[in-house]
């Protein structure tokens, strides 16, 4: 169950109900960056010091992709009818999934529409969109 806090922190956009569990655990595992102008901004991030590699994953876009510590920055072509919402992409890991779709929604978030989660059982992943409508997305650790 949530609890009120006057927690005023990263989630206070949350109005300060949360779980223990979701906010103790809550750490970002990814950041996509999608441009016109993808190879250019490899090369401005290489020219900064970060080392890349080129991925393709199914049927997916090649892009290139970068680990920072903890953290994994890729950048894609940006496709089309993509736009400055669909640029940036955040991939947070959480310890429930299912925990921190009820804290969004327990703070008058909608939970949807979002694609089907992956993993059989526990729900794992949850893509989702923030209000201003970037993608979002939830992985159970």
């Amino acid at each position: 169950a949530g609890s009120r806090s006057g927690f005023a922190g990263p989630f206070s956009f949350l109005g300060g109900v949360m779980t223990e569990k979701v906010r103790a655990v809550a750490a970002l595992q990814f950041l996509v960056l999608r441009s016109s102008r993808a190879e250019k901004i490899v090369a401005f991030y290489h020219a900064v010091g970060l080392e890349f590699a080129e991925e393709k994953h199914s049927n997916g876009p090649r892009h290139h992709s970068c680990e920072l510590g903890g953290l994994v920055l890729e950048i894609y072509p940006r496709g089309r009818g993509d736009d400055l919402q669909t640029d940036i992409t955040l991939g947070f890991g959480v310890a429930s999934v299912e925990d921190a779709l009820a804290a969004l929604a327990a703070a008058g978030f909608a939970s949807g529409p979002f694609a089907p989660p992956s993993g059989a059982g526990r729900l794992l992943t949850a893509n989702l969109r923030d209000p201003d409508g970037r993608t979002v997305i939830l992985t159970s650790f």
